[in-house]
């Protein structure tokens, strides 16, 4: 006899899977608001100041010409991106064209994702499947680097949409169209499209063994390396031994053998999904382009860590071939509601079995656990309508629903923000749990919100006009705030360099120590930075830039090292609210030590006043950074020379 328990499952999962106008609507809002609130504005960030450091380049090369970054050559060539985010800035200006380039390419790419899950889910689960593209963590590959959607804006903003089409199509069997619109993806970021073009090119060898030919396309690049053409002469160049080093030691990110294994239990779990579905999916079209997905996932993991490891190749790993990665995430994710869904419908034991352990599967996907509940899951969903015998006892029934509301509570425990979180990051007092939800960068309370909001729908008619009307004000009120950023970040990406104390000493091309993040000497200041762990994002392509950073890496190390005992104690006396905080800066030795080396900065820019040395300008900022205002002192190494020597004679 059916439980109340199973007959309220069923009862909710029928409810939303409901093919009604009026439903697909909620959904619909839902899904917008879901993604308003996992993909705010929040600044330049990550390699998306990279990026609009080259417009700045390109606009001005006096600039930033001297900038290590810069200096060596960038990949810039190989995307159109700069054209197009060059004449938004050249109209609008960076404050104004990055948000709206990200709003822009945000939306297409929430609409691509509706469109992906609308051709492979079908109309009775695809707003299901898009709302978890929304809702859940979207990393891929090592150390969370990267994920999808990202909420700042790059190439990679202008090419997910764009291929995201592009597999919508191919699963409609517009194979030609779909090979168009990859190629249009490849002038906006290559490394994002090679593997989609992997995909296109694997799912119709499945169909059809003529394409296996296509192969021979693979000649085309080598005949361009021998004649000398950029980049593929780098398919016969390789890193000695002290570039490699370098490699390893800044870009481990594009090495699979160095990810932690927390990251291969996040991919194990992709496998498990993707395999499950396939397993039970009576469409041809969709198993061949989840073998295709799985294949070229399998076989670029493999070629990234041989192109490095074993062959030392420079374009080989280049390719970063692993970016694959967010393919085979994201189509998972999609999948993940329909197994979910299909076990509440489930009037069976394993169908008892299945819901739980797809729901733990689905907050355990970042942890060690995910690979262990979502392969006991994908067990038993191979058994298909055959009976669970030795599994179906209430006992273990309990287990499960009890670890589905253990790590629930775990979740909500781990990322609920101390009272000082919300004063001294976010530069609130006392909790700010809306603002911490929309500017976490783990995504891990967005599922639960989404969750709850999913019960109104659940629980009344869909003809009921309330829970329509109540998404609709919500997503009005999150899309006019979409836009999160700080004082202190709108302050910066407006870019005006020429009004600051500072240059009055600076001149252009004169590189620049700054503590901070990239964007404040570039965007601030208008001049070259002196060393960044940003400015390594080329190590990989470049070994003259990868040697001249490391060597700046090494001259920097005593005063990194000194600088960040004096954060730990900012940090430890702020929390104690101590009154007269000592003054901690880097010693005088130091200081000579690097000013006196081969290559020093010209300018260096420190929080505290140093006692021996008069700065040449202080800065007050005007907005306040994180819970403060802050006084910035420039100094230079002439200065520090002079003044040394001196004492010394």
């Amino acid at each position: 006899m059916e439980s109340a328990l199973v007959r309220r499952f069923n009862n909710f999962s029928d409810r939303l899977t409901v093919t009604e106008p009026g439903r697909q609507l909620q959904l619909a809002l839902l899904f917008a608001i879901t993604w308003l609130i996992a993909h705010p504005y929040l600044r330049l960030r990550h390699d998306g100041v990279l990026y609009f450091g080259q417009l700045l380049h390109n606009l001005d090369p006096t600039r930033l010409a001297n900038d290590p970054f810069f200096r060596y050559g960038s990949q810039d060539n190989f995307s159109l991106f700069s054209t197009v985010a060059t004449w938004a800035t050249q109209v609008f200006g960076v404050f104004a064209a990055a948000p709206l380039l990200l709003l822009l390419t945000q939306t297409a790419t929430a609409v691509a994702v509706v469109v992906l899950a609308f051709r492979l889910l079908g109309r009775t689960y695809a707003w299901f499947g898009a709302l978890a593209v929304a809702a859940m963590p979207a990393w891929y590959g090592g150390w969370h680097i990267f994920s999808y959607a990202e909420n700042f804006l790059t190439a990679r903003s202008f090419a997910e949409p764009i291929i995201l089409f592009a597999l919508a199509l191919l699963v409609a069997d517009r194979r030609w169209w779909s090979l168009a619109l990859l190629a249009v993806g490849a002038f906006s970021h290559p490394l994002m499209a090679l593997p989609a073009l992997i995909v296109w090119w694997l799912a119709n060898a499945l169909r059809d063994r003529r394409f296996y030919w296509f192969a021979a396309l693979a000649l085309i690049p080598v005949g361009l390396g021998l004649a000398g053409h950029a980049p593929f002469d780098k398919l016969f160049a390789t890193y000695d031994s002290a570039w490699a080093e370098r490699v390893v030691e800044v870009n481990g990110f594009v090495l699979p053998s160095v990810w932690p294994l927390v990251d291969w239990c996040y991919i194990a779990v992709d496998f498990i999904i993707l395999l499950t579905i396939r397993h039970q999916s009576d469409s041809p079209r969709i198993r061949r382009l989840l073998e295709a997905l799985m294949m070229t996932a399998a076989g670029s993991l493999i070629l990234a860590e041989v192109g490095f490891t074993l062959l030392q190749n420079v374009l080989l790993t280049g390719l970063q071939t692993w970016r694959s990665l967010w393919l085979l995430h994201l189509t998972a994710m999609l999948f993940l509601p329909v197994l979910i869904i299909e076990a509440l419908k489930r009037n069976d034991d394993c169908g008892r079995l299945l819901a739980p352990a797809w729901l733990m599967t689905m907050f355990a996907s970042v942890s060690y656990a995910g690979p262990f509940t979502a392969g006991f899951a994908a067990l038993v969903a191979r058994r298909g309508t055959a009976p669970c015998p030795q599994l179906s006892t209430p006992l273990v029934h309990k287990a499960l629903w009890f670890g589905v509301v253990l790590l629930v509570l775990t979740i909500i425990g781990r990322w609920t923000p101390p009272p000082e979180f919300a004063e001294h990051v976010l530069g609130e007092t006392g909790y700010d749990y809306w603002r911490f939800i929309r500017t976490s960068a783990a995504q891990a309370p967005i599922p639960l919100l989404a969750g709850l909001l999913l019960l109104p729908l659940a629980l009344q008619p869909v003809r009921r006009k309330w829970p329509l009307l109540g998404l609709a004000l919500i997503g009005l009120s999150l899309a006019a705030s979409v836009d999160q950023r700080t004082q202190w970040y709108q302050y910066i990406e407006q870019e005006k360099p020429a009004d600051h104390p500072f240059l009055q000493h600076i001149a252009p091309g004169q590189e620049v120590y700054w503590d901070v993040e990239l964007i404040v000497p570039w965007f601030v200041l208008g001049r070259p930075s002196y060393y960044h762990e940003d400015q390594t994002a080329g190590t990989i392509f470049n070994r003259e830039s990868a040697m001249a950073l490391s060597h700046r890496r090494k001259l920097l190390r005593y005063i990194e090292f000194q600088l960040s005992i004096c954060g730990i104690q900012d940090t430890l006396e702020w929390k104690s609210q101590t009154q007269n905080r000592a003054d901690c800066y880097p010693t005088d030795d130091v200081l000579y030590e690097l000013c006196n080396s081969d290559d020093p900065p010209a300018f260096f820019v420190l929080r505290k006043e140093l006692p021996a040395f008069m700065p040449l300008s202080s800065w007050n900022t005007s907005v306040p950074q994180g819970h403060d205002y802050r006084t910035y002192h420039l100094y230079s190494c002439q200065q520090i020379r002079d003044t040394m020597s001196a004492v010394t004679q």
